[in-house]
């Protein structure tokens, strides 16, 4: 039996539409999460790695907190957070997500 594949195009216009669902989703839960540490981050991207089984969020907080603590929270609260893209997303799957902490950018000293 032959499969039908999708044109590339609809498969690309597919996984941008499944990345912006995520990052809202992911941005409305941090908002809520009861966890301050949490409640400060926001959602920079949100890509398929390597496909869209398992998407590639990287998340930023401008609050001056340790990183590694923030890492740690974040690893904690990925399942929570895969739970709650499962509610906001209609999809029968809902993807991985591998949760990567960017650093905040230092400030610009004017000269």
């Amino acid at each position: 039996m032959k499969r039908h594949h999708r044109p590339r195009k609809a498969v690309d216009i597919k996984q941008r539409q499944l990345c912006s669902q995520v990052e809202q989703a992911l941005d409305l839960a941090f908002g809520a999460s009861e966890d301050p540490l949490l409640q400060g981050c926001w959602v920079v991207d949100v890509r398929p790695a390597p496909t869209q089984v398992r998407l590639r969020v990287r998340v930023r907080s401008d609050d001056d907190i340790d990183e590694e603590l923030l890492e740690a929270r974040l690893l904690r609260a990925t399942a929570w957070l895969r739970e709650e893209v499962a509610t906001f997303i209609s999809r029968k799957k809902t993807p991985n997500l591998v949760i990567e902490l960017v650093p905040a950018e230092p400030e610009e000293v004017p000269l």
